[in-house]
């Protein structure tokens, strides 16, 4: 009985493998053509336009994936909240601390559900907001000027841009608030509504307040993402914070209340001692 060697049968494995893919490769790798000097305006051809008129990625040519470029916490600049993009307020539930977010539902703190890469809109996590659910986000308060409020909540399908209320109001909340306003009541193209308000210079730190109004517990999420407060640049009048009355005011009062109890005032306590005696 002949016997091969872990050798030999390495090296005719190896010739295997090679004449597989010598036989089954024929096609490019390429998932759609690469343009050529016509489809790029090169050689007198029309910008944009391939051969018969087609764009590069004509002939049926199916793009499979798109690779983008993103900031890892995603939040623009001069932003005085917290986590405006979420990045850092989402943890395994059961493990770590909520930052910049808290949600709620009534009065019991929830854990936030992360959504992630090409669900959102900047940065690499998002969050969903369920119905019945509310966010706390902290923030602070641009040295005696005016502040620009704008939110992104990507709406499932069928659901109204006005299913999300946001709000702006002081941290430790004093039943005052301003309204972030839905700049139309459907998404556009891509799905997203935006909300935007401008707030009168405050002298205390400022907080965002974001619910999901509906009631129905079976119903999609809305996506939340690319929160900011920042310094006012533009010329939209700024409206001052106005007094809120009911259910609302208990809500983000207790909000504001878990939020304060969990800064750690005064001396660290020590921890313990991990390092080997």
């Amino acid at each position: 009985m002949m016997r091969i060697t872990p050798k030999a049968w390495a090296v005719l494995s190896l010739s295997l493998l090679l004449l597989a893919c010598e036989a089954s490769e024929q096609t490019s790798p390429n998932p759609a053509p690469l343009p050529t000097a016509s489809s790029t305006g090169g050689a007198g051809g029309a910008p944009g336009s391939g051969a018969g008129g087609q764009g590069a990625a004509g002939g049926g040519a199916k793009i499979l994936r798109t690779v983008e470029t993103r900031p890892l916490l995603g939040s623009p600049k001069r932003n005085l909240l917290i986590d405006g993009d979420f990045e850092t307020s989402i943890v395994v539930e059961g493990h770590g601390v909520q930052s910049g977010w808290l949600a709620f539902s009534g009065n019991e703190q929830r854990y936030i559900r992360a959504a992630t890469g090409g669900h959102c809109r900047s940065g690499l996590r998002c969050a969903y907001l369920e119905s019945g659910i509310f966010f706390y986000g902290k923030g602070l308060a641009a040295s005696l000027a005016a502040m620009d409020g704008e939110l992104w909540a990507k709406a499932p399908p069928g659901r109204s841009c006005l299913d999300v209320a946001a709000y702006v109001g002081w941290c430790n909340f004093a039943g005052k608030l301003a309204d972030l306003v839905a700049t139309s009541e459907t998404p556009d193209e891509t799905g997203w509504c935006s909300y935007r308000g401008t707030v009168a210079a405050q002298t205390r730190g400022t907080c965002m307040f974001i619910e999901n109004l509906s009631q129905d517990l079976a119903a999609a999420p809305f996506i939340l993402d690319a929160a900011s407060v920042k310094p006012a640049t533009g010329e939209r009048q700024a409206v001052a914070m106005t007094a809120r009355r009911g259910a609302i005011v208990e809500r983000f009062r207790h909000a504001s209340e878990v939020a304060r109890r969990r800064r750690p005032f005064g001396r660290v306590p020590k921890g313990p001692e991990l390092g080997r005696k």
